[in-house]
């Protein structure tokens, strides 16, 4: 240093200036001054209320250099929540965070303002939605009252908040009737825009107490009450039975009536007394199902047409039941028609059928005591039951909509068969009603229904792979090889289809 202040002082003023510019040139310098703030990481759109974020921002010089130091100052504007921290210097990345944002209880927009000095300030806007239901609190009126066997006339109604009251939409809310035995329709809904929820209608069942409990999984349920006003007019309807026909010197008919309350629901311990008024009547409660069965009443001695009534105690109310004995063919079909009673159209070409097939079949088989609970599904018809002797085929006959017009005009097949010989010994006929006036104008009705009683009879479902390998199934000219038959064919007249064949 003092050499080179010697060389300056030699040199003269020229060589000093030109040593204290460089001196000046070497000195430190000025720090980065922040020019924008940038949003750093992620912030999701949308949140639950009352949820947390931690929210950052990066202070940047003009050239996009992070600045470090700059107390940075953070404010919610919006949504009613907090910050952890109002303010927050950066760090040597320029990143600067406030901590923990808890968003407002409230759904809507949560607005964080971000400013510094003369900077422009940066927002971040979060859209909050409600949480997980919390709780049910009930809309219409918890307790009321109505005549048994209406509905109220306040629809139950609930409305699912979160914990911290927001409306819940889209939450399945499920009514359960718990109470006085009552319907409910729409028993399982969601909740709308605001959280609300009501039930189809509730149908009250028995006088006095009933009860509907509103349920959201997880969460405490919601109890309405009602109180059942004066006696339900109940009503009985014939459930199976009816234009029966029954062979005579045989254990005769069996008929069935359903109770039920005037919104469909059965009624169980109700008094049905049977009548026809001369044999002595037959007393009979009914169960669980609403139903009461009972035998027929006269003797079956003679043969012709007889009627059985049952009548309701209660309210005196009766369903007539039409049967008629028959005489005892070698093989026995009986005809039990299941619901609705077809018109005289349709029961007279069951009777038809039936004549035609116990005139074909002259064997006698042996007699079987069918007991099924009414719990079990009867050839799929539920609440029937069966506990009788059945001699030889009980045919339940069910007049009902399959498809609609052109479609399937009937279905049939055996449902029990015997253990003993595997020949069918309960049956079922099912006709669409659609196609009922179609066969009948057209004179196909007895044709069909005797094709159906066949199936019951096990053509071709009980045919085993011997019987099937009879038929020769010639697309245009099929015909049967069995030697019996050919044989009778060819006595009666007929021509062998290759001299083996029955057409």
């Amino acid at each position: 240093m003092n050499a080179l202040l010697r060389t300056c002082r030699r040199g003269g003023p020229l060589l000093l200036a030109a040593v204290a510019f460089h001196a000046c040139s070497d000195g430190p310098s000025a720090p980065p001054q922040p020019a924008a703030l940038q949003v750093s990481g992620t912030i999701p759109g949308t949140a639950v209320v009352g949820s947390v974020v931690t929210p950052a921002v990066r202070v940047a010089d003009a050239q996009g250099n992070p600045v470090a130091g700059t107390t940075v100052a953070f404010a919610v504007t919006d949504g009613g929540g907090t910050i952890e921290n109002a303010s927050a210097a950066s760090n040597s990345d320029g990143i600067a965070s406030p901590g923990a944002w808890t968003f407002g209880t409230g759904a809507g927009t949560n607005r964080l303002l971000i400013s510094f000095g003369s900077l422009t300030p940066v927002t971040i806007a979060v859209t909050t939605t409600a949480g997980t239901a919390a709780r049910l609190d009930p809309v219409s009126a918890v307790d009321q009252s109505a005549a048994t066997g209406t509905a109220v006339a306040d629809p139950p109604s609930v409305r699912a908040e979160d914990q911290f009251g927001n409306p819940v939409s889209g939450a399945t809310v499920t009514f359960i009737n718990t109470v006085g035995g009552g319907t409910v329709t729409g028993g399982t809904t969601t909740t709308n825009a605001t959280g609300e929820a009501t039930v189809g209608s509730w149908v009250l069942g028995s006088q006095g107490d009933n009860a509907l409990v509103a349920t959201v999984s997880g969460v405490a349920n919601t109890t309405f009450t009602a109180t059942g006003v004066g006696e339900a007019a109940l009503t009985i309807e014939k459930f199976a039975g009816d234009a029966t026909t029954c062979p005579v010197d045989r254990d005769g008919c069996v008929f069935s009536v359903r109770v039920l309350l005037p919104n469909g629901q059965p009624v169980s311990g109700e008094a049905v007394t049977w009548s026809n008024g001369s044999g002595p009547d037959i007393n009979t409660v009914t169960n669980l199902r609403g139903i009461a069965t009972a035998g027929n009443i006269a003797p079956n001695s003679t043969t012709g047409a007889r009627t059985q009534a049952a009548t309701l105690v209660s309210s005196g109310a009766s369903a007539v039941f039409n049967y008629t004995l028959v005489p005892d063919a070698g093989y026995n079909i009986v005809i039990r028609y299941i619901g609705n009673t077809p018109n005289a159209s349709v029961q007279a070409a069951f009777e038809q059928a039936r004549l035609r097939w116990e005139s074909i079949i002259t064997g006698n088989l042996p007699s079987v005591n069918m007991v099924v609970a009414d719990s079990v599904s009867v050839c799929g018809i539920e609440d029937l039951g069966l506990n009788e002797v059945v001699d030889d085929l009980l045919i339940l006959a069910v007049i009902d909509s399959i498809d609609g017009p052109g479609g399937t005009l009937g279905s049939a097949g055996p449902c029990y068969i015997r253990s003993s010989s595997a020949l069918p010994v309960v049956g079922l006929v099912r006709l669409d009603t659609a196609d009922l006036a179609v066969l009948d104008n057209n004179g196909l009705m007895e044709d069909v229904i005797l094709h159906e009683i066949g199936h019951t009879l096990g053509f071709p479902a009980l045919w085993g792979p011997s019987f099937a390998n009879l038929l020769v199934a010639d697309s245009t000219n099929p015909y049967y090889t069995g030697l019996r038959a050919g044989r009778d064919f060819v006595v009666a007249g007929g021509t062998l289809i290759n001299s083996v064949g029955v057409p």
